[in-house]
């Protein structure tokens, strides 16, 4: 085992659009995974730096010599199945450019469901980890800064040194009291550099967002969904207390001058009690704070939304996926039926809290026209902001182990950018089409235009830094060009 000069830790992360031209448009969210792992290894003693390609994306040339000269001990790199082929490109490049003996370790979904296309010489990384992140870095980054073998750490996968076949260590058991770790290493972070743009809340003047992760797992299982797609870990559920998250936010407010905050958990409102006594904390904290959560709507009912606009929640995050009940069913945890989902919106919205709705088409056996039952619900719901998906089976959920038995290895992957895999009952150019002309159907609406004017327009005005002027950029462009995303190297190799 190769001994590594100091203990500086380097985080990398790349995001699912690097070197895409044209691509859907994505917020950029503060990685909080990475935030609280920093945390972590500082306390552990670690110097700890990140290099974000989320926030300045630099070009694979430039950012490969860059990370060649930088001095790290470790470098920890975010891979899931969307960044994949960009990271490798790197990794092979840092490797090839004098890096050879670097200590490289990957996290993320793709390193635990795809481990053994990362490890060793083809794929470059000496470590991947799976499951919850943070102990198991900081004793990963020990072992490497002192020499030691990485055989017993629980929680990774290394590549044989003699033979090459991945071993895997016992799984570490997860959290149970989260409220033991650290609070994420905000300071290492710009936090004007991200910002919550799926959702918006109504604030006089231009807002910093905060961001947390107050609890960790889903039990719903729905058949889309993989790490790729989850902000926490596993099924099981475990929340910090309600005196945590009123001090994180505290600290978000005091001291460095947030004035929203965004929750990133799976579902934020799955213990009743729990989000009634965070929601009771913040209206006794005297914090003046607004804030957005993602959850899921089963778990919503009056007295909660009431209670959670009392405490400062203005938006909320939610998966309706399908129109057609019997798809919906086949796909998604917690089922509702279309009245209910009706019901419980116009009760969200009716408390002032504004929905932001996730919708997807081309699920398994799912025809044009149930699509267009997705469409219709959209439209009647009339939520200011949507997301729409292409059902991606990606490693680690249960449609990629429905489709892997059948037909081998995936193509890449993007849930917003490509359609690889088509498991619908509907022509695979015909699901593309409808996939524009589901969103240009919304947004371009005259009563969609009309409420945008009303309500997210005067947002828009008195944001810092032009942010949500390039959303609306991107965001026409994307809308009215009927051009596929491309990535700028194949145009550069077009040119020659």
């Amino acid at each position: 085992m190769k001994r590594s000069p100091s203990k500086k830790c380097l985080f990398l992360r790349i995001p699912s659009y690097y070197g895409l031209l044209f691509s859907h448009p994505q917020e950029r969210q503060l990685p909080l995974v990475i935030a609280s792992a920093a945390a972590c290894l500082e306390e552990a003693g670690f110097q700890v730096h990140i290099d974000d390609q989320w926030v300045r994306e630099t070009g694979k040339k430039h950012l490969v010599r860059r990370l060649a000269a930088e001095d790290w001990s470790v470098l920890f790199v975010h891979v899931d199945s969307q960044n994949r082929d960009s990271v490798l490109d790197i990794v092979r490049a840092l490797r090839r450019s004098g890096r050879k003996e670097a200590d490289l370790v990957a996290f993320g979904q793709y390193a635990e469901t795809s481990p053994e296309e990362l490890l060793g010489p083809e794929g470059g990384f000496d470590a991947c980890v799976f499951g919850e992140v943070e102990r198991t870095l900081v004793e990963t980054a020990r072992r490497l800064s002192d020499g030691e073998p990485l055989e017993g750490v629980a929680g990774l996968l290394y590549a044989d040194p003699q033979t090459g076949d991945v071993l895997r260590n016992e799984p570490r058991k997860p959290i149970r009291n989260l409220d033991s770790l650290p609070m994420p290493a905000y300071h290492l972070f710009d936090l004007d550099a991200y910002a919550k743009q799926s959702s918006f809340v109504p604030v006089s003047g231009p807002v910093r967002w905060g961001w947390m992760l107050s609890s960790r797992g889903c039990p719903y299982g729905c058949l889309f969904c993989s790490p790729t797609l989850r902000k926490s870990c596993g099924k099981t559920y475990r929340g910090h207390s309600a005196h945590y998250v009123i001090n994180v936010a505290r600290t978000l407010h005091q001291q460095y001058g947030c004035n929203a905050l965004a929750f990133e958990d799976d579902v934020f409102s799955l213990s009743r009690e729990r989000t009634l006594s965070i929601c009771d904390a913040f209206m006794e904290s005297g914090l003046d704070l607004v804030w957005t959560a993602q959850t899921h709507l089963a778990t919503l009912d009056e007295e909660m939304v009431r209670r959670m606009y009392a405490a400062g929640c203005r938006g909320l995050c939610m998966g309706i996926e399908a129109g057609n009940e019997d798809v919906r069913r086949r796909i998604k945890g917690g089922f509702l039926p279309n009245k209910e989902i009706r019901a419980r919106v116009e009760m969200i919205r009716r408390h002032g809290i504004e929905p932001t709705l996730y919708f997807m088409i081309g699920a398994p056996g799912e025809t044009l026209e149930q699509m267009e039952e997705t469409l219709e619900l959209a439209l009647f719901l009339r939520p200011l902001t949507i997301q729409l998906a292409f059902f991606t089976p990606y490693p680690g959920s249960k449609a990629y182990e429905d489709y892997q038995a059948e037909n081998g290895p995936l193509p890449d992957l993007s849930h917003y950018n490509r359609f690889a895999v088509n498991l619908s009952a509907a022509d695979t150019e015909d699901v593309r089409r409808f996939y524009r002309r589901f969103y240009r159907r919304f947004y371009l609406s005259p009563d969609y235009i009309r409420r945008y004017f009303k309500k997210r327009l005067p947002y828009t005005l008195r944001q810092a830094g032009g942010r949500e002027w390039r959303l609306l950029l991107r965001s026409m462009m994307f809308l009215m060009l009927p051009i596929r995303p491309f990535r700028l190297d194949s145009l550069r190799r077009t040119k020659k």
